[in-house]
């Protein structure tokens, strides 16, 4: 996506329409919405062939989303729509017949620095309960270093402080910072990271722990 599909200052967006917004209510209250650009376009016979270009769509449920979805494919003369930033297992992508039916191109977009790493584990969720020392790397951080026994309820609540215990698991912190977001689990890590598993069966708990449901979404593009 170029610099000019998000910005919609007059001379970022040339000749371009402006960015339109819709609404999607319940009981006169907006539940959801999308913002989104049609460009026009007609093939040598005359046909309309025209796109849309939907840069933002966020809904508070699964039929909102989809209610905004269809809205803006039945826009007129318009063949094609371009949805940016989404998730893999994003229910546009499935309602659309999956990866097969549409033309899916996968990017990456969120990078995370874990800068102050306690804090940071402290206070994200998990899904299941953990007790586990890291032995985490961090050569620009340096306080980041070092062992951290990181201990989760059965509510997935956390607390992580320093500790002199052996380390179960030894890890650089750009591996944590990877499955932070629930996405990229930390056993796929493991060879490219050289994570090395002390305690049999820390790793595989751990990565499971931080594991989501649902794929985070990359909703900022730089």
């Amino acid at each position: 996506m170029t610099n000019n599909d998000y910005r919609d200052f007059p001379k970022a967006r040339g000749s371009k329409e402006k960015v339109q917004v819709i609404f999607v209510l319940q009981d006169g209250q907006p539940i959801g919405y999308a913002s989104f650009r049609r460009d026009s376009d007609w093939s040598d016979l005359g046909v309309a062939s025209g796109s849309v270009t939907m840069r933002e769509i966020f809904a508070e449920s699964d039929a909102a989303l989809l209610a905004l979805a269809r809205r803006l494919t039945t826009l007129d003369l318009t063949t094609s729509i371009k949805i940016w930033d989404r998730r893999m297992d994003d229910p546009l992508l499935w309602w659309a017949g999956g990866p097969r039916n549409i033309n899916v191109r996968v990017g990456d977009s969120p990078w995370l620095r874990l800068v102050d790493v306690p804090r940071a584990l402290a206070q994200r969720g998990y899904a299941s309960p953990v007790d586990v020392v890291l032995g985490i790397a961090d050569a620009y951080c340096p306080w980041n270093s070092g062992r951290w026994r990181l201990t989760i309820d059965d509510a997935g609540q956390a607390h992580c402080s320093r500790t002199q215990d052996d380390a179960d698991l030894e890890l650089p912190v750009q591996a944590l910072a990877a499955a932070y977001l629930g996405g990229r689990s930390l056993v796929s890590q493991a060879p490219i990271h050289g994570v090395v598993d002390h305690t049999p069966g820390a790793l595989t708990r751990l990565s499971r722990a931080m594991r989501s449901d649902i794929e985070p979404m990359g909703a900022i593009g730089f």
